[in-house]
């Protein structure tokens, strides 16, 4: 290995996510956009509990699609989801993973922790800690076991478990056909279709988080240690992780969740996270939660806004200006252009688009 659509006024009630029944929901999207400058300060955003911010005409100069950030403001216009976002995002929680479809509204459970026996206690029973979509409606669902050691499974879109790989964090790129996982410090890539792992990497710390560039040549990958956190770009041909770089970050934050929302723009939760026994995920944040979107080629920051809570999960549409994010209390929210809103108060532990 290397070392180195909104409709109505509010969000529509979801059902308890364990249930797998339909779900009613009208999904909206926002047309945003704010100041380009690399210095461009803190603005909030529209609150994730509130009703709709209001309507508007359009600022001219802003377009949904390409993040052009030329400085101008558009004012929060609630309407039908953007054409170009994908009409599917996998939920997970701790019982059952499954496909929402933002179309029709249904959400359909897919896994679930293999059932224990008659006479076991419950504590033993295994969780799901995430989920990802595969090609072929294949699922990619990270699971927690009893002894605290996570595997990641494949699952048919059926529901039957297909194969079992050992490590969790997974990610998996646009294709569905490959899937990086992660054990403790180390990353390996494993290719789903010829079901080959190649060379892997070693990380400064404990991976986190990682995430596909849309190309499928770079992975951003989210590691933390006992005394620091940061963000590596691992290059990657096929299987194979060829270069290692870090990424620059401000040396008083701490960066988590980095996900490509293209090539070059990458996404990052700027927030002190620390173990909370007491919360739902387990996890709470301490002063400031930001969300910072960075250009990478030109290490300048885009955007940067207040989030309400810690966030737990971070990922980003294939089209490149939509994010969903999952705070540390379970709620679901989306993200696009600087302008946000509520999705489903949850709880969930993970969103994938």
């Amino acid at each position: 290995m290397k070392t180195i659509e909104r409709s109505t006024d509010r969000p529509v009630s979801i059902p308890a996510p364990t249930t797998g029944v339909v779900l009613l929901l009208v999904l909206g999207l926002v047309a945003g956009a704010c100041t380009s400058t690399s210095d461009a300060t803190d603005r909030q955003p529209v609150s994730p509990t509130s009703g709709a911010a209001g309507s508007g005409d359009s600022t001219e100069g802003s377009a949904i699609g390409d993040l052009t950030l030329d400085g101008e403001t558009i004012t929060p216009i609630f309407g039908t989801i953007a054409p170009s976002a994908p009409r599917q995002l996998i939920l997970a929680s701790y019982a059952s993973a499954g496909v929402f479809d933002l179309t029709s509204g249904d959400f359909n459970t897919i896994a679930m922790p293999v059932a224990l026996e008659i006479g076991h206690n419950p504590e033993e029973a295994e969780r799901i800690v995430a989920a990802s979509s595969g090609d072929g409606g294949r699922l990619v669902v990270e699971v927690e076991r009893p002894a605290g050691d996570r595997i990641t499974r494949i699952v048919s879109p059926d529901g039957a478990n297909l194969l079992e790989l050992p490590g969790s964090r997974a990610a998996v790129d646009a294709a569905g056909r490959r899937v990086a996982l992660a054990q403790d410090d180390a990353i390996t890539i494993t290719d789903l279709t010829a079901r080959v792992t190649g060379e892997g990497a070693i990380l400064p710390g404990r991976v986190t988080s990682m995430s596909w560039s849309p190309d499928g040549e770079n992975l951003a990958i989210g590691w933390r240690s006992i005394d620091d956190t940061g963000v590596m770009f691992a290059s990657v041909d096929g299987s194979e992780v060829r270069e290692m770089t870090q990424y620059p970050k401000p040396l008083s934050a701490e960066w988590h969740h980095p996900v490509w929302m293209t090539d070059r723009v990458l996404a990052v939760i700027e927030q002190e996270l620390n173990a909370d026994p007491t919360g739902f995920s387990g996890w709470s944040a301490d002063g400031s939660v930001l969300l910072v979107i960075a250009d990478v080629e030109r290490d300048e920051r885009l955007y940067t806004s207040r989030l309400p809570e810690g966030v737990i999960s971070l990922d980003a549409a294939p089209d490149g200006t939509t994010l969903a994010i999952v705070t540390a209390s379970g709620e679901l929210l989306w993200w696009s252009e600087g302008s946000m809103d509520r999705l489903h108060d949850g709880p969930w532990l993970s969103a994938r688009w």
